[in-house]
């Protein structure tokens, strides 16, 4: 039966990609396809709330609202009388939001005295087509599994085409630099790409079966949907293994192909950019017509500036598992990640609270999925981001589709974030507090974990360890947090496989940073 199953998911999967590589979509039907989003945002958020919250008895949603005494046609008038986002506002304020480990499943939700067990899934959007799914790599939860759907990416690549077309991209040669399987970054960017008509010419990854080792379900995954593509009349290209310690390959192909096509466009991790950045420096290489989308880690002025110093130019992107790209960099950007946020598809607020892990007062990202291809529902569900949100008219291409939203000053409270690879806080809590302590002595003040860039806005990981605690192996250490990081599914492997082979991990023999009151936390804000 289990091989019954998977030949049947696998010839579903055939079924639904050649229907959407069937006909290419056009730059002005994306344009048209997000104008109408942007002109029916409210009846298309009242419609996700009415049938998969209030007509579907599995919501999680439905504990809350009938706890703070909503039910729909009271969240119509909210909507009609204040405009999404200050309805969203008043709901949040009244206990309709999900928190980041709420939504996880790592903790119980407690609102007004009542408290509620939520599972991811129960967030799983009821009413689409699951071709495939895609992990994330949670820590503390078993990873969520978010389920993608054709439609799902018909939406995607229409931001897709007019972003492009806002930096002179559409035509130019497209080359990745993300991870197979069950990494989603690569193959999503190549449907996305795919449907607009300019498949990737090249995808390079960071991890192949001889390094990291994907599952071989993963593995046989990436080839089935790459020749599956191509037998569909779609130009894959096969991933082609890159060590993150051997960037001058990739800058030097990209400088042979800039030279002959004069500009192209790589998306990949920050991190991952400004490697290529530093060996096409150190190579003598000419980056100039190269643009950098990037994403993973925040685009700081630092990094920014590692990035452009060769000729490129970097265009920040926003993205989470179970939403999808959120926001694409503005072409008169302000600062160096400020970007569009996407209110066709997406509403965000902001929520202030307390931090556990930061011990301060942040104001919380509150996402809510305002299309019925979205693979979650969500309705004010935390990433664990915090950020600046405004509206502006900046003069690109963006606003004049009426993108006038804008998100930048990203930064993540709850998780580690270098070489695209995420890792909660808490995890790193209970390393700090639990596991070195008892394999290496010492009390759980003795270590602290602390996130630094270096002068190239490299983003490395410390683990400051008392001289108090003795002697002990720094190599030893490293792997054993590098372990206790890899343990649970094939993404968490992945992730932390990545870790181990840039050594973002580092030992600190230094005393923990206190604060100002003389108290001394897991982290190092």
């Amino acid at each position: 039966m289990p091989a019954l199953n998977t030949i049947r998911k696998y010839s579903r999967f055939c079924a639904g990609m050649g229907e959407f590589l069937k006909q290419t979509l056009s730059l002005e039907a994306s344009r048209q396809i997000i104008r109408s989003q942007l002109e029916n945002r409210e009846e298309q958020f009242l419609n996700i709330v009415r049938k998969a919250i209030f007509e579907n008895k599995r919501s999680p949603y439905l504990c809350l609202l009938d706890l703070a005494g909503y039910n729909f046609e009271d969240i119509k008038n909210l909507v009609v009388s204040n405009g999404m986002e200050k309805a969203l506002g008043i709901l949040a304020d009244n206990g309709i939001y999900i928190t980041f480990d709420e939504f996880k499943g790592n903790t119980r939700v407690v609102r007004k005295g009542r408290s509620f067990d939520f599972k991811e899934s129960d967030f799983d959007n009821p009413f689409i087509s699951s071709y495939f799914s895609v992990e994330s790599g949670a820590t503390r939860s078993p990873g969520t599994r978010t389920m993608i759907d054709f439609d799902f990416l018909l939406q995607e690549a229409a931001q897709r085409a007019v972003v492009l077309d806002a930096y002179s991209l559409l035509q130019a040669p497209c080359v990745l630099w993300f991870p197979i399987l069950p990494g989603n970054a690569g193959i999503m960017n190549i449907f996305r790409q795919a449907k607009i008509g300019t498949a990737p010419i090249k995808w390079f990854s960071q991890v192949d079966r001889r390094t990291i080792r994907p599952s071989l379900q993963d593995q046989l995954g990436t080839l089935f949907m790459v020749y599956a593509g191509r037998f569909l009349g779609s130009s894959m290209p096969k991933p082609e293994y890159v060590d993150l310690k051997e960037a001058e390959r990739i800058a030097e192909y990209l400088c042979g192909l800039l030279n002959k096509v004069g500009q192209c466009s790589l998306w990949t991790y920050v991190s991952s950019a400004i490697r290529i950045c530093i060996a096409a420096r150190k190579n003598n290489y000419n980056l100039e017509g190269l643009s950098f989308f990037v994403s993973g880690e925040p685009v700081t002025r630092v990094k920014l500036q590692e990035i452009t110093s060769g000729g490129a130019r970097a265009i920040p992107y926003f993205a989470f598992v179970e939403g999808g790209i959120a926001a694409y960099g503005c072409a008169n950007p302000e600062s160096p990640d400020d970007m569009h946020f996407m209110s066709n598809r997406m509403a965000v607020i902001t929520r202030k609270r307390h931090s556990e892990h930061s011990h301060n007062t942040v104001d919380s990202l509150l996402f809510t999925s305002l299309l019925a291809e979205s693979p979650k529902i969500l309705l004010n569900v935390e990433t664990g981001d915090e950020a600046v949100l405004s509206t502006r008219k900046c003069g690109c291409k963006l606003q004049d589709l009426g993108l006038l939203s804008h998100i930048s000053e990203i930064f993540s409270f709850e998780k580690f974030t270098s070489e695209g690879m995420t890792f909660m806080k808490s995890d790193f809590a209970r390393i700090a507090e639990e596991i070195l302590p008892l394999k290496y002595g010492g009390s759980s003040t003795d270590y602290q974990i602390q996130e630094e860039s270096d002068e190239n806005g490299m983003t490395f990981v410390n683990v400051r360890v008392s001289p108090r605690v003795g002697k002990i192996d720094d190599i030893d250490l490293i792997r054993t947090v590098i372990g206790e990081l890899g343990k649970g599914k094939h993404a968490r492997r992945l992730m932390a496989g990545v870790w181990a082979q840039a050594d973002t991990i580092r030992v600190l023999r230094t005393e923990p940073i206190p604060t100002k009151r003389g108290k001394i936390f897991s982290f190092q804000a």
